[in-house]
């Protein structure tokens, strides 16, 4: 005769990558109200200033389930001994 168990776990959660969008608006020219910024902004100025257009971050939950599984067993070869 035997006993076993057997624990089966699944869940958690998952982190979504960060990231930063960085446009050239605020870089634009004089007047970045007048500027056309595909010609006169630079994406690379505004990160280096620090002002950011959007950007996205995430953790997704999840709750962790644990089972347990129980079985009895019992040994099926035996034979009566010889005499």
């Amino acid at each position: 005769m035997g006993v076993m168990e057997v624990v089966s776990q699944t869940g958690g959660g998952r982190i979504y990558p960060t990231t930063f969008d960085f446009g050239s608006v605020s870089t634009a020219g004089p007047n970045p109200e007048t500027a056309d910024p595909s010609l006169t902004g630079n994406a690379i100025a505004s990160m280096l200033l620090g002002v950011g257009t959007g950007g996205s971050t995430g953790v997704t939950a999840l709750q962790f389930i644990s089972k347990h599984y129980y079985g009895v067993h019992f040994q099926d070869d035996w034979k009566p001994p010889v005499s």
